[in-house]
């Protein structure tokens, strides 16, 4: 799923989960769902011969930890569980699962994985 997309579904879920947090800042929201979305995907390129493997940089568990944390230093405690929630729900989208920063250097892992996935690898 492309950035606008993975975005205009946070936005969608925050609405929902966090209420109260959305109405009390919008543009404070949208900001940190954007910051999200754009330091998993900052080494993304569409038109690589491996436009996929961008997802090992941060697509995983220890990725989600440290974006966790390091949103949470700049924003707040209170966004921590939306940037948890959040960080996480982009990664299962793109990889229908939580992987470990170690599962990436698996022997063949991107080939079982487009194989696990074709659904998913249509758009790519």
């Amino acid at each position: 799923m492309l950035y606008p997309q993975h975005l205009k579904e946070s936005i969608e879920r925050t609405k929902e989960r966090y209420p109260e947090l959305y109405e009390k800042d919008k543009k404070k929201v949208i900001k940190v769902l954007s910051r999200i979305h754009k330091m998993l995907d900052r080494n993304f390129q569409q038109n690589s011969s491996e436009p996929l493997r961008h997802r090992e940089i941060m697509h995983h568990q220890e990725g989600i930890e440290e974006i966790t944390s390091i949103l949470t230093e700049e924003f707040g405690q209170e966004y921590e569980d939306l940037i948890n929630l959040e960080t996480t729900k982009h990664v299962i989208s793109d990889m229908g699962q939580v992987y470990t920063r170690s599962d990436y250097q698996r022997p063949y892992f991107w080939d079982k994985w487009k194989f696990m996935n074709e659904d998913i690898n249509a758009w790519i």
